[in-house]
């Protein structure tokens, strides 16, 4: 039983863990954003730059999102494992 307590402090730290950065990555997502909607379109290097930003951004966003869903997602599935089996 202790082994499997130790497991899920674990699998709860990760997720906190991949909640920190999920939250860092929406909050760089968000300054992409603005940046993008913000560059002077009269000035192309600008536009390009704030783009290629964008498109990073959101590149790693959806990495970092998908990535969040399934750790929430397997600790979900272990805690309602957990409990059918101590029922």
């Amino acid at each position: 039983m202790m082994s499997v307590l130790m497991h899920g402090c674990s699998d709860v730290r990760h997720l906190k863990e991949t909640r920190r950065h999920f939250e860092k990555i929406s909050a760089d997502m968000d300054s992409a954003l603005v940046r993008n909607a913000q560059a002077a379109r009269s000035k192309v290097q600008d536009c390009d730059d704030a783009h290629n930003y964008l498109t990073a951004m959101t590149s790693g966003f959806y990495h970092t999102a998908l990535d969040y869903v399934f750790q929430v997602s397997a600790t979900l599935d272990y805690v309602f494992q957990v409990s059918a089996n101590a029922s």
